[in-house]
């Protein structure tokens, strides 16, 4: 049925674009540091296989971020920054609502690779990065 105010075929063209369809999922992240202390303004960034933002923010005083609805899809990459921490980086699969914690660590060593270990749901510690 058309509409008076939009030409036909142009509201579902427009819709799709903004909301596309899809499964969505919650995404939420914890990060401490290696002695389990919260560490703010951290920025946390997921993004597409082709560098393409989904999004960016940074984690509170609790070290938790606000909730992301995220539509599924994988190879996304994660990246963790904070002035004084190695920066994290992993590749991951959003087919599942994800509850993350993740610990940082400070200065040289390295620590582990990310992807040796995955990421582990909400409660169990990861290596260190």
């Amino acid at each position: 049925m058309a509409n008076e105010y939009w030409p036909s075929g142009y509201w579902p063209e427009y819709w799709s674009e903004y909301w596309p369809s899809g499964t969505y999922y919650t995404f939420d992240l914890h990060l401490t540091n290696t002695t389990g202390v919260d560490i703010e303004a951290a920025t946390i960034l997921l993004e597409t296989s082709g560098s393409v933002e989904i999004f960016s923010v940074l984690t509170a005083a609790t070290g938790k971020i606000v909730q992301q609805s995220v539509a599924e899809q994988s190879g996304s990459e994660l990246t963790i920054t904070k002035a004084g921490y190695n920066t994290y980086a992993a590749v991951i699969d959003v087919d599942s609502n994800l509850d993350l914690e993740i610990a940082l660590s400070t200065g040289g060593g390295g620590g582990v690779s990310p992807t040796q270990y995955g990421l582990v749901p909400l409660g169990v510690k990861q290596g260190v990065v």
